[in-house]
């Protein structure tokens, strides 16, 4: 992923999609994606991730048990290596999930919706391994210990180890009264995995046995009884012939699996697939999304739009168009009303249509599909390169000018900003102009007069401004489409608590130096404004009257 879209937090969009993963594997995808670079790559993936989001809608869930990835198992059965016994438990609960995830989908293909997309790619593309499954059931029980009847010859060893371990206990309770006197105390305790009894060391030449032990204190020697020792050697013995019989009974079982290798591999894959499709479409139900339209007209089209890293009941939703006669925006409004933030969810809904994800947004809009996503947003001052902020953003520009085409998206913060406000204003004009001779879409925001006027006076830029409540002194993040905006930096630095009279000098020394520009500017956004309410109010009587 481009290091460049940090300031867009595409980054952070993934991290929590990856919340959603049961796999590793799903999320090592994730860590590595890739976007996409033709239409109908996106469009394929996006009907995808729809169909899984429909079916999680009317379905719940699908049944993926928590980190089902036997990738190492596959590999196992790869080169024909005998499983283990855990490895075969986990191959147990892998079918029983492929069992509940066809059962979903067998029910989801007799519903009246249609899923075709899905059941070409992976649907009709999964094989049971119902017999395996049984196979299994017959020898491993539900905390996957191997069943006694698993074969004659385990149930015959079984049953002497049972019948060794209640004469071990017998003896052991015999020798215990038998010694009682000789004992510390009576109780039967277990040294290096042998049974021992705890003799008092001045009387151990009594008991005949073998000495694995002496306490601390050298007051207790813990020997092992002779007879026991014999009826231990014999446990041993028959826990060594289980654990061989134990090993055909598994191989037997591996081999079985062996041939089914193509099978299971299929579906694993399969399922990492959908793991992965399936996180893209939880997060799209958190989030309210869409299935946005994708294109290659060079259309903008956000309906809605709203920023998944801010809070569902605080985000403000922004609409916007631009296409491919109106390319450029010029966005004002004052340093709280959420400009940055404005580019950064434009800049964030073209990097994810590049990758196929659904965008938290209303039906309708659509997303041209950029061959890159250019940003210089937010404070670029690098002290370790002894850069100014001025500098930093300029070097991020040039940059963005040396790689841009027509097919770009570029998003510039407070263009021009930094530097001498004539010169920056003079240098943000003629940077705009060079970028429009590409072609690409661009979104630039600013407070500079002479950058509002220019975009007033070309055919191809559009305006637009963040609102602001002048009454409450509130920013209310909503973009204005067509409307120009004030910085309200007086009445901003008003409700932030400045001194009153600063405010006053400040209202004063404004009205003073207002330029005739500044005024027909006011006016004719004053008359814009008007005119919007008035189609707003004529609309709403037309509808009203239908």
């Amino acid at each position: 992923m481009n290091k460049n879209y940090g300031n867009l937090e595409i980054n952070y969009i993934f991290e929590k999609i990856k919340q959603y993963c049961k796999t590793d594997t799903a999320r090592f995808l994730y860590d590595n994606i890739v976007s996409f670079k033709k239409q109908e790559d996106v469009n394929k993936e996006l009907d995808l991730t729809d169909e899984v989001l429909r079916l999680v809608y009317k379905y719940s869930v699908f049944p993926f048990k928590e980190d089902f990835d036997i990738l190492q198992i596959i590999s196992r059965l790869e080169i024909k290596s005998v499983l283990s016994v855990s490895e075969i438990f986990n191959l147990r609960l892998f079918f029983i999930m492929e069992q509940d995830i066809i059962r979903y989908f067998g029910n989801a293909k007799k519903s009246e919706s249609k899923y075709e997309n899905l059941d070409n790619e992976y649907m009709s593309k999964i094989m049971s391994h119902s017999k395996l499954l049984r196979e299994i059931d017959d020898i491993l029980d539900p905390e996957g210990q191997i069943y006694d009847n698993a074969s004659t010859e385990l149930k015959k060893i079984r049953k002497d180890k049972l019948l060794v371990s209640k004469e071990i206990t017998t003896t052991l309770n015999s020798l215990l009264l038998k010694h009682s006197s000789k004992l510390s105390e009576p109780i039967i305790t277990s040294k290096n995995g042998r049974y021992t009894l705890p003799v008092i060391t001045s009387e151990k030449n009594k008991i005949s046995g073998i000495v694995h032990e002496v306490s601390s204190s050298k007051q207790t020697s813990y020997i092992e009884p002779d007879e026991i020792r014999i009826l231990s050697n014999k446990l041993e013995s028959l826990n060594h012939l289980e654990e061989a019989e134990i090993i055909v009974i598994i191989s037997i079982l591996s081999n079985k699996m062996f041939d089914y290798y193509e099978t299971i591999k299929s579906n694993y894959d399969i399922f990492i697939r959908l793991d992965y499709l399936h996180a893209k479409a939880l997060f799209a139900k958190e989030f309210d999304c869409v299935r946005q339209k994708v294109n290659t007209n060079k259309y903008l089209k956000i309906i809605n739009g709203r920023h998944p890293l801010i809070d569902k009941n605080k985000v403000v939703p922004i609409s916007l168009i631009l296409d491919n006669q109106k390319r450029t925006l010029l966005v004002t409004g004052p340093n709280t009303g959420g400009k940055t933030a404005l580019l950064k969810l434009v800049g964030l809904f073209a990097l994810l249509t590049m990758y196929a994800v659904p965008l938290p947004a209303n039906e309708g809009t659509n997303i041209n599909l950029y061959n890159e996503v250019y940003c210089d947003i937010g404070d670029n001052q690098s002290i370790s390169e002894s850069l100014s902020t001025f500098s930093g953003h300029l070097t991020n520009i040039i940059r963005i000018i040396n790689g841009l085409n027509s097919n770009s998206l570029i998003l510039l913060d407070e263009l021009g900003g930094g530097t001498d406000p004539v010169e920056g204003q003079a240098l943000a004009i003629a940077i705009i102009n060079y970028i429009k001779q590409f072609k690409p879409h661009l979104i630039v925001t600013t407070h500079y007069l002479e950058l509002k006027t220019f975009a007033y006076s070309s055919n191809d830029i559009e305006v637009a401004s963040v609102a602001f409540d002048a009454d409450t002194l509130q920013p209310l993040y909503y973009l204005n489409m067509g409307i120009g905006g004030a910085s309200n930096a007086i009445l901003i630095a008003k409700r932030l608590g400045l001194n009153s009279e600063i405010i006053k000098n400040a209202s004063s020394n404004k009205n003073e130096n207002a330029s005739e520009t500044k005024i027909l500017l006011d006016r004719l956004n004053d008359e814009k404004v008007a005119l919007l309410k008035e189609k707003a109010n004529l609309d709403k009587i037309l509808n009203d009257n239908i």
